[in-house]
């Protein structure tokens, strides 16, 4: 729960509300201490932390990662679900070839005065492998822009018509079509 400045959290089973700084999700820190090295002893993740940004909720998702070189971790909210109304995703990418660490999620807590709950059975987040070079700068600079309808070409054209005329000119074609085609296009090619 969130009032605009401080926040309160608990969980199922619990006594009550917390007052939310950083806290731990119960008994994890000692399950993490007995199966850590002396070295990591005592630096367990906290599951939740309310960062110096306002409203600024940190969560961690229950997992320690590392990825190939050259691969990160894209989080955000998930793709084509309703957003809880509760709080915003923050989408970020995460080197997470040289991060080995926890997999932490912010959300800006904008919701006050009542409950923002989590559920268990209700994804908050999603997490995608993005290969580094299709962020770097050179790679997303290399593209051409051109305006005016003009300058689209007999292909574009065509591809309008297989996307958009000939299916609105159907009334009875099957919703989900271009779904239905993308993955069995992905099957075929292995993906």
């Amino acid at each position: 729960m969130f009032d605009g400045i401080d926040a309160l959290w608990t969980y199922d089973g619990a006594d009550g509300w917390f007052p939310l700084k950083v806290a731990q999700y119960p008994g994890f820190a000692d399950e993490f201490d007995a199966a850590a090295p002396e070295s990591a002893k005592g630096f367990s993740p906290p599951f939740l932390s309310m960062l110096d940004g306002p409203a600024i909720l940190q969560i961690w998702t229950g997992l320690i990662v590392r990825t190939a070189p050259d691969w990160s971790l894209l989080l955000r909210a998930p793709a084509n679900l309703p957003h809880s109304a509760g709080y915003h995703h923050f989408d970020g990418i995460i080197e997470t070839d040289a991060w080995g660490g926890p997999l932490f999620f912010n959300v800006r807590l904008i919701q006050t005065g009542v409950p923002i709950r989590f559920d268990t059975q209700w994804p908050f987040l999603q997490v995608q492998p993005v290969h580094r070079q299709h962020y770097a700068d050179d790679f997303l600079n290399a593209m051409q822009v051109e305006s005016g309808l003009q300058s689209l070409s007999p292909d574009d054209w065509h591809a309008y018509d297989q996307a958009v005329v000939g299916p609105n000119k159907d009334p009875n074609r099957p919703l989900g079509k271009y779904a239905v085609a993308a993955r069995k296009r992905r099957t075929k090619e292995g993906l």
